[in-house]
């Protein structure tokens, strides 16, 4: 269902950006686990719908308004 997807993309951000280690499934290899050194940006017209009871993903957003639209163009 759309809302266990939408937990389970949750609950993969919160352990990548809490710096949990992930485990990576890696093609004719063994998997491994790490900590990935990464960030996240996303541009959007509308906040994406996640799951985060604790408010842990919405704590580490920072929104920042674009002043030119594209819109119609």
């Amino acid at each position: 269902s759309k809302k266990d997807d939408k937990s389970k993309i949750s609950e993969t951000l919160k352990g990548i950006v809490g710096e949990d280690k992930q485990t990576i499934n890696r093609k004719y290899r063994e998997p491994i686990q790490t900590v990935l050194g990464c960030r996240f940006i996303m541009f959007a017209n509308m906040v994406p719908e996640l799951v985060d009871v604790s408010g842990t993903i919405a704590s580490r957003m920072i929104f920042l308004r674009t002043q030119k639209s594209f819109n119609g163009k």
